[in-house]
């Protein structure tokens, strides 16, 4: 059984049109269980399996969308 643990991406402000491209991008990631963008409170929260990736992984995807991450910690 998997452990999971919760990464927290502070973001720049979003545009609503980020949701899809960051949930479809970051939901593909080996041991992702699920993405959740928030536009209103400019953040990206990822359920992942931490002995699989890394929250600096994480932080590298959403970056080559071309989103600005402020701070990641594990929530």
């Amino acid at each position: 059984m998997k452990t999971l643990i919760t990464a927290r991406l502070s973001t720049a402000p979003l545009d609503p049109s980020a949701i899809g491209r960051i949930v479809s991008a970051v939901g593909r990631l080996r041991s992702v269980d699920s993405v959740t963008v928030s536009v209103t409170d400019a953040r990206v929260d990822v359920d992942f399996d931490p002995h699989a990736i890394t929250v600096e992984e994480l932080r590298e995807v959403v970056m080559s969308l071309g989103y600005q991450v402020r701070g990641a910690r594990v929530a």
